[in-house]
């Protein structure tokens, strides 16, 4: 997963932050989470690559671990409060 990082940002209007994942500084997708229901959404980024590889490529069991790893943290965290 040394690839991968996971920033965290704010969203005018959001109660909660909404969080980054990038691969080798390739932006990939956001995760936001759902006020509601506490749910996550995620939403592809459409951006022509900007790595030197054509294609995108990496370990699914280690995006799947980000994943997982993210939205645990976004659970977690409040823009109003951060706790």
């Amino acid at each position: 997963m040394k690839d991968f990082r996971i920033e965290f940002l704010t969203h005018e209007g959001y109660a909660f932050l909404a969080a980054e994942i990038a691969y080798r500084e390739q932006r990939i997708c956001q995760l936001f989470r759902r006020v509601e229901d506490d749910g996550i959404d995620i939403e592809i980024l459409d951006e022509r690559f900007e790595l030197e590889e054509s294609v995108l490529r990496f370990p699914l069991d280690d995006f799947l671990a980000v994943l997982d790893r993210t939205k645990a943290e976004l659970l977690a965290l409040r823009l109003d409060g951060m706790t």
